[in-house]
């Protein structure tokens, strides 16, 4: 990243919650993951911030300074968003992703799971999680007929994660419009990592998304899920 400051501008969602309105959160919690750190370098909190029906939003901003990070080169940021539960319990969304720092210290890159990764996280049932590897993400148009990401759906946590017990990937999924999208891949239980094709040059030109789930099903009656959507550019090969 150029300059001193990272830019970051992050869109909080909830969907149908009626989070709790006595407690901190919902809270946003920023945090920078080294090889040897973690380190939580801002918080955010919205107390009373509640959304029962339909969707609601919010669009924050922070300058991540890049003199934050502890060593320079392919470092870790992570999107941590809590939300209270009438029932007591706690939900958290997580979003784990890698750029390249440089503020004149010794040279570190992370090597532990060093591609997207997005978690769900629930009171009992650990974190349910979904990658994509094909790093880095196309950041301009995409010229080629198929792009050929690479996705997984694995286990990657502790005895107090649950199992992934399905999966599926799709592109152009509206998940709160109700829009299901177009399926590419799905199953039950885990899926290793595989490539994903998808038809690039059928889609119209402009920005499309891979939408990429896993679900672990919770003996208590509901399904934990990780769910990750990557945005992409087509040139416009369909009208």
């Amino acid at each position: 990243m150029q300059g001193s400051t990272i830019p970051l501008d992050i869109r909080l969602i909830l969907h149908d919650n009626a989070a709790r309105t006595n407690t901190q959160y919902p809270g946003l919690s920023i945090v920078l993951k080294g090889n040897s750190q973690e380190t939580t370098i801002k918080k955010m909190n919205y107390p009373g911030w509640t959304c029962p029906v339909g969707t609601c939003e919010r669009w924050v901003h922070y300058d991540l300074p890049q003199s934050a990070f502890v060593d320079s080169g392919l470092q870790e940021i992570r999107f941590r968003f809590f939300v209270d539960e009438p029932d007591g319990n706690r939900m958290v969304a997580s979003g784990n992703w890698q750029t390249y720092v440089n503020n004149g210290t010794a040279r570190a890159d992370v090597t532990r799971q060093a591609y997207l990764r997005a978690k769900g996280w629930y009171t009992g049932a650990g974190y349910c999680e979904t990658s994509v590897r094909s790093v880095p993400i196309p950041d301009g148009i995409i010229s080629t007929p198929t792009w050929n990401p690479i996705a997984a759906q694995v286990w990657h946590g502790t005895t107090a994660d649950l199992p992934v017990t399905s999966y599926d990937n799709r592109f152009d999924t509206e998940v709160h419009a109700g829009i299901p999208g177009t399926l590419l891949a799905s199953g039950t239980g885990s899926s290793l990592p595989a490539p994903l094709h998808v038809p690039v040059s059928s889609l119209a030109g402009g920005t499309h998304k891979l939408n990429s789930r896993a679900n672990c099903d919770d003996p208590r009656g509901s399904t934990n899920s990780g769910v990750m959507v990557v945005p992409f550019r087509a040139a416009g090969g369909a009208p």
